[in-house]
């Protein structure tokens, strides 16, 4: 990915647009990112600075460097296949390096070595194609130091690709959402009401379909990996999943992820 000097970001933005990042900028940090609404308004001051269709935000947690997504903020209205895309599905091996990386990152799809593989992936096909979305441009948000998600613009077909000035104005912007992440200390819903030592698998009185299921989730399997592995179907898997996380008290693969232990 091509990385600009200090030199060429004083000349990529005119001083109209510094002074509208400025102030975008200003408002960013006043937010308060475990609130909906302000996610939301996060996406709508990224629109105002970058043209774009859509936009989200997507909150990770992260298991043995496998980033896996647990909330997601999106505008104007819910994206297909929604479900699968918060179970973690759609994120194939190829972008989950991106999310170990620090300091600011911001990176387009035409940056992305794999950018056939991405147009050939499940999460392309299933949610980018039907919506005509062909573009992305995110960058990496870290809260307290930490990987926290990533905010993404999407732009259809047709429309231009993302530009290096895009990309220069989303580096500027972004120390400043990390500040509002790290600030109301977001990212923290994934590991609320665990005990503070982990459970043996064996504790939670599972059938032995749903503790291969369990076993699976702890080693990284998304449900289409299990369902394959199962030799079952994706809808089977997540009513073992449902009533895994029902037995275990939890709301998602994260938090089960995070409380359980091999016997």
């Amino acid at each position: 990915m091509h990385c600009l000097s200090n030199d060429e970001w004083e000349t990529v933005l005119d001083n109209d647009e510094w002074e509208t990042v400025l102030d975008v900028a200003y408002k960013t940090i006043q937010l308060d990112l475990s609130l909906e609404s302000d996610r939301q308004q996060l996406i709508r001051f990224a629109k105002m600075l970058i043209h774009c269709h859509r936009g989200t935000i997507n909150e990770m947690s992260f298991i043995d460097g496998i980033a896996t997504p647990t909330r997601i903020s999106c505008l104007p209205s819910g994206i297909a296949g929604e479900e699968d895309f918060l179970n973690g599905n759609y994120f194939e091996d190829y972008p989950r390096g991106l999310y170990l990386k620090e300091g600011v990152f911001v990176y387009r799809d035409s940056d992305l070595i794999a950018g056939k593989s991405f147009r050939a992936s499940r999460m392309y096909r299933e949610i980018f194609e039907p919506q005509g979305i062909e573009h992305f441009l995110s960058t990496l948000i870290h809260a307290n130091g930490h990987p926290y998600g990533e905010l993404t613009l999407f732009r259809l077909k047709g429309q231009h690709p993302f530009s290096e000035k895009d990309c220069a104005i989303f580096s500027r912007l972004t120390p400043f959402i990390d500040f509002a992440a790290s600030k109301h200390g977001a990212g923290d819903d994934s590991h609320a009401n665990q005990p503070d030592d982990p459970i043996s698998l064996s504790k939670l009185d599972l059938t032995s379909r749903q503790a291969e299921v369990a076993e699976l989730v702890l080693r990284g399997k998304s449900n289409d990996e299990i369902a394959k592995i199962l030799n079952v179907t994706e809808s089977t898997v997540k009513k073992h999943l449902n009533a895994i996380y029902a037995k275990a008290n939890v709301k998602n693969r994260i938090m089960l992820y995070h409380l359980l232990k091999r016997p």
